[in-house]
Protein backbone atom coordinates (compact mmCIF):
# COMPACT_ATOMS: atom_id res chain seq x y z
CA UNK A 1 0.00 0.00 0.00
CA UNK A 2 1.49 3.29 -1.03
CA UNK A 3 1.88 6.01 1.59
CA UNK A 4 -0.07 8.35 -0.70
CA UNK A 5 -3.15 6.10 -0.66
CA UNK A 6 -3.26 6.38 3.13
CA UNK A 7 -4.11 10.08 2.83
CA UNK A 8 -7.53 9.34 1.32
CA UNK A 9 -10.27 9.02 3.96
CA UNK A 10 -12.09 6.02 2.41
CA UNK A 11 -8.78 4.14 2.23
CA UNK A 12 -8.04 4.91 5.88
CA UNK A 13 -11.48 3.73 6.93
CA UNK A 14 -11.22 0.58 4.81
CA UNK A 15 -7.84 -0.20 6.33
CA UNK A 16 -9.24 0.12 9.86
CA UNK A 17 -12.22 -2.07 8.92
CA UNK A 18 -9.90 -4.63 7.36
CA UNK A 19 -7.81 -4.88 10.53
CA UNK A 20 -10.98 -5.11 12.65
CA UNK A 21 -12.34 -7.89 10.43
CA UNK A 22 -9.08 -9.81 10.57
CA UNK A 23 -9.08 -9.59 14.37
CA UNK A 24 -12.72 -10.72 14.62
CA UNK A 25 -12.04 -13.86 12.58
CA UNK A 26 -8.74 -14.53 14.33
CA UNK A 27 -6.54 -13.85 11.30
CA UNK A 28 -3.71 -12.23 13.22
CA UNK A 29 -1.28 -12.56 10.31
CA UNK A 30 -3.44 -10.31 8.12
CA UNK A 31 -4.05 -7.89 10.98
CA UNK A 32 -0.31 -7.69 11.64
CA UNK A 33 0.44 -7.14 7.94
CA UNK A 34 -2.11 -4.34 7.67
CA UNK A 35 -0.85 -2.73 10.88
CA UNK A 36 2.69 -2.95 9.51
CA UNK A 37 1.57 -1.12 6.36
CA UNK A 38 0.34 1.73 8.55
CA UNK A 39 3.50 1.74 10.64
CA UNK A 40 5.66 1.82 7.51
CA UNK A 41 4.42 5.34 6.77
CA UNK A 42 6.61 7.86 8.60
CA UNK A 43 4.76 9.50 11.50
CA UNK A 44 4.99 12.94 9.92
CA UNK A 45 3.23 11.63 6.81
CA UNK A 46 0.71 9.42 8.65
CA UNK A 47 -2.56 11.11 9.58
CA UNK A 48 -3.28 11.61 13.27
CA UNK A 49 -6.48 9.58 12.83
CA UNK A 50 -4.61 6.62 11.35
CA UNK A 51 -1.92 6.88 14.01
CA UNK A 52 -4.57 6.77 16.75
CA UNK A 53 -6.23 3.77 15.12
CA UNK A 54 -2.84 2.05 14.79
CA UNK A 55 -2.30 2.48 18.53
CA UNK A 56 -5.78 1.21 19.42
CA UNK A 57 -5.57 -1.82 17.15
CA UNK A 58 -1.98 -2.57 18.15
CA UNK A 59 -3.08 -2.48 21.79
CA UNK A 60 -5.64 -5.17 21.06
CA UNK A 61 -2.85 -7.41 19.79
CA UNK A 62 -0.14 -6.40 22.24
CA UNK A 63 1.13 -8.25 25.24
CA UNK A 64 0.38 -6.95 28.70
CA UNK A 65 3.55 -4.88 28.78
CA UNK A 66 2.55 -2.43 26.07
CA UNK A 67 -1.25 -2.72 25.68
CA UNK A 68 -2.04 -0.38 28.56
CA UNK A 69 0.28 2.32 27.21
CA UNK A 70 -1.05 1.95 23.65
CA UNK A 71 -4.68 2.19 24.79
CA UNK A 72 -3.87 5.36 26.77
CA UNK A 73 -2.09 6.89 23.78
CA UNK A 74 -4.95 6.02 21.42
CA UNK A 75 -7.52 7.53 23.78
CA UNK A 76 -5.47 10.70 24.15
CA UNK A 77 -5.22 11.01 20.37
CA UNK A 78 -8.95 10.48 19.81
CA UNK A 79 -9.69 13.04 22.54
CA UNK A 80 -7.33 15.55 20.93
CA UNK A 81 -8.90 14.93 17.51
CA UNK A 82 -12.40 15.46 18.92
CA UNK A 83 -13.63 11.98 17.95
CA UNK A 84 -15.91 10.92 20.83
CA UNK A 85 -17.08 7.69 19.20
CA UNK A 86 -13.54 6.42 18.67
CA UNK A 87 -12.51 7.61 22.13
CA UNK A 88 -15.36 5.56 23.58
CA UNK A 89 -14.41 2.54 21.45
CA UNK A 90 -10.82 2.74 22.70
CA UNK A 91 -12.06 3.17 26.28
CA UNK A 92 -14.36 0.15 25.95
CA UNK A 93 -11.62 -2.04 24.56
CA UNK A 94 -9.20 -0.79 27.21
CA UNK A 95 -11.77 -1.51 29.91
CA UNK A 96 -12.32 -5.01 28.58
CA UNK A 97 -8.57 -5.58 28.52
CA UNK A 98 -8.23 -4.29 32.09
CA UNK A 99 -11.03 -6.61 33.21
CA UNK A 100 -9.24 -9.56 31.58
CA UNK A 101 -6.13 -8.53 33.57
CA UNK A 102 -8.17 -8.64 36.83
CA UNK A 103 -8.01 -4.84 37.07
CA UNK A 104 -11.79 -4.34 37.27
CA UNK A 105 -11.48 -1.30 39.51
CA UNK A 106 -9.56 0.54 36.76
CA UNK A 107 -11.91 -0.65 34.01
CA UNK A 108 -15.13 0.54 35.62
CA UNK A 109 -14.72 4.28 35.01
CA UNK A 110 -13.59 3.76 31.41
CA UNK A 111 -16.55 1.54 30.61
CA UNK A 112 -19.10 3.81 32.29
CA UNK A 113 -17.75 6.89 30.47
CA UNK A 114 -17.81 5.00 27.18
CA UNK A 115 -21.37 3.85 27.80
CA UNK A 116 -22.47 7.43 28.39
CA UNK A 117 -20.92 8.57 25.09
CA UNK A 118 -22.51 5.69 23.19
CA UNK A 119 -25.88 6.54 24.75
CA UNK A 120 -25.55 10.16 23.63
CA UNK A 121 -24.57 9.07 20.13
CA UNK A 122 -27.30 6.45 19.85
CA UNK A 123 -24.75 3.68 19.30
CA UNK A 124 -26.83 0.98 20.98
CA UNK A 125 -24.69 -2.09 20.23
CA UNK A 126 -21.62 -0.34 21.58
CA UNK A 127 -23.60 0.99 24.56
CA UNK A 128 -24.63 -2.60 25.37
CA UNK A 129 -21.05 -3.81 24.99
CA UNK A 130 -19.73 -1.14 27.39
CA UNK A 131 -22.52 -1.91 29.86
CA UNK A 132 -21.76 -5.62 29.69
CA UNK A 133 -18.07 -4.93 30.21
CA UNK A 134 -18.88 -2.84 33.27
CA UNK A 135 -20.92 -5.77 34.58
CA UNK A 136 -17.96 -8.10 33.98
CA UNK A 137 -19.59 -9.89 31.05
CA UNK A 138 -17.75 -10.79 27.85
CA UNK A 139 -19.20 -9.52 24.60
CA UNK A 140 -18.29 -10.51 21.06
CA UNK A 141 -16.33 -7.94 19.09
CA UNK A 142 -18.38 -5.49 17.08
CA UNK A 143 -17.55 -4.27 13.65
CA UNK A 144 -16.97 -0.55 13.74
Amino acid sequence: MSPHSLTVQPVKQALVEGIEAALVIGDTATAEALLASVQSVPRGRRSAYLDAQWRRLSARMAGSDSADELFHAAAASFRELGLPFWLAVASTEHGEWLTAQDRDHEAEALLMDAREVFTQLGASPWEQRAAAGAAGERQPALAT
